[in-house]
């Protein structure tokens, strides 16, 4: 079979994170009917490369109102496994937090849109070409065995793993922008804590200081804090040996490409205990700008 030509780049309401797109909802110079437009138009021209299925019937929040300063997901659009597994918790989260399912992942050897000759395999493949094609900027799935983890490696995507104290699968999801971490993970977890109060109680640790030292950098800029008081945050190199260092420690984990695609490029994890979710996304938001620098 030929390949799919490589996905040609239109201007996308995909390409934007969801400050922007909340912030555009509020003023009415967007609304979600339109995002999910532009997104079921984005899932259809991907469909070639294979991993996606639209998702039959869209339901659109209702009644069409402003995003409220709780609705953290209103709007945005996401997919999800075909066959439900123990994401299924997440789903019902994105969507009571205003989220809109618009396509189904399946596991089968997918194309990479740009790049064709470029077979991205696993239960994570369809949601990455979801986001590479702007087809939605969230995708939910289970991560095993540090599958989510290679993953990013393998695309450059942001992904979050949440902790699992019951064996070594747990629900996680890709997403287009670091930015964007702490939104999603208020939309799908219950804890939210109050930003400036969380920075005040980090502890960072790292396994070699050389070797993070980027990642440590960044992170050090938050105020100093007693010993014992807030969560510990680990801070390891992500490489492929490593992939599955979280799902057999049944840690959660933010997984950060740094300054990708550069000369630079490399990916680092966060690590902490399952709980503390909410606390490492917004660690993982505090690194956005100095991640996305080439």
């Amino acid at each position: 079979m030929d390949l799919p030509a490589p996905l040609e780049p239109t201007p996308s309401f995909g390409e934007l994170s969801f400050d922007e797109l909340r912030h555009r909802y509020a003023k009415g110079i967007l609304t979600p009917e339109e995002l999910v437009r532009d997104t079921l138009a984005n899932l259809r021209s991907l469909l070639p490369y294979r991993g996606l299925r639209l998702r039959e019937n869209i339901d659109m929040p209702s009644p069409a109102r402003r995003p409220s300063a709780e609705a953290h997901l209103h709007g945005i659009t996401f997919v999800s496994p075909l066959v439900p597994g123990l994401e299924t918790v997440l789903t019902h989260a994105a969507v009571a937090a205003g989220a809109i399912q618009v396509g189904l992942t399946v596991v089968e050897p997918c194309h990479h849109p740009l790049d064709p000759a470029q077979l991205l395999t696993g239960p994570w493949a369809g949601g990455a070409i979801a986001l590479l094609g702007w087809a939605a900027p969230l995708a939910i799935g289970v991560d095993e065995g540090g599958d989510l983890a290679r993953m990013v490696l393998r695309t450059g995507i942001p992904g979050f793993r949440m902790g699992s104290s019951h064996g070594s699968a747990a629900p996680g999801w890709l997403y287009s922008y670091l930015v964007d971490a702490a939104a999603i993970s208020a939309g799908l977890t219950s804890e939210t804590p109050e930003a400036g109060h969380s920075l005040r109680h980090w502890h960072v640790r790292a396994d070699s200081e050389e070797s993070v030292r980027p990642i440590l950098a960044a992170l050090k800029t938050r105020e100093p804090v007693e010993e014992g008081i807030g969560t510990t945050i680990w801070v390891r190199p992500l490489t492929l040996e490593s992939a599955d260092f979280a799902s057999r420690q049944n840690l959660a984990a933010a997984y950060i490409p740094w300054r990708w695609g550069g000369p630079e490029s490399s990916a680092f994890q966060l690590l902490a205990p399952e709980g503390s979710e909410a606390v490492l996304a917004l660690a993982a938001r505090h690194l956005a700008g100095a991640a996305s620098l080439i």
